[in-house]
């Protein structure tokens, strides 16, 4: 089933489950609007109403899926993170040199760098700071999969609810 108020990102909510009915613009209508001019402000919307509010930390995706990132970053800021995205691999590490994410979210199939090669820069900077990495993936179970969870990624498959990645997200941080 299409989602009628996401029809110009293209999502359904079958594929997304932790929609939260918010129109994508330019950021200048009313609540629950969120652009990617707002999405790099250190505070972020509550859900529900305006309230400014200290962030959680810092979750660092970098996805080239305009309306995963959207979907994500609403939820994550709701949740009450600090939302930083990337639109591929090599953007994400160029803008790790000015950035210390509490947590990054990486995608696997992605332009110009693949995710595992990313993964494997990630480590390299961020697991010294014991700085959690997750992986979304659209990919079946591969046996390499073992070997990224051995370096320290967390495999999340796609489609995933999004409630379950705050919990994740919640738990690799200590907040519950």
């Amino acid at each position: 089933e299409r989602c009628q108020h996401r029809r110009n990102l293209g999502h359904t909510t079958s594929k997304y489950k932790g929609c939260k009915n918010l129109w994508y613009n330019s950021g200048r209508s009313a609540n629950h609007t969120i652009s990617h001019r707002t999405a790099r402000r250190p505070v972020h919307l509550a859900a529900e109403g305006n309230t400014m509010t200290e962030p959680k930390g810092t979750i660092f995706i970098i996805d080239d899926d305009l309306a995963l990132q959207t979907v994500l970053e609403y939820a994550l800021r709701s949740a009450g993170y600090n939302v930083v995205l990337a639109p591929d691999g090599e953007e994400g590490l160029r803008q790790l040199e000015t950035l210390t994410p509490d947590l990054v979210i990486s995608d696997i199939m992605m332009p110009n760098m693949d995710g595992v090669e990313v993964f494997q820069q990630l480590k390299e900077r961020l697991q010294d700071q014991g700085i959690p990495i997750m992986i979304m993936t659209a990919l079946n179970r591969k046996p390499w999969f073992a070997d990224l969870e051995a370096e320290g990624a967390v495999i999340l498959q796609k489609p995933f609810e999004v409630e379950r990645l705050i919990a994740m997200i919640n738990l690799s941080l200590d907040l519950e």
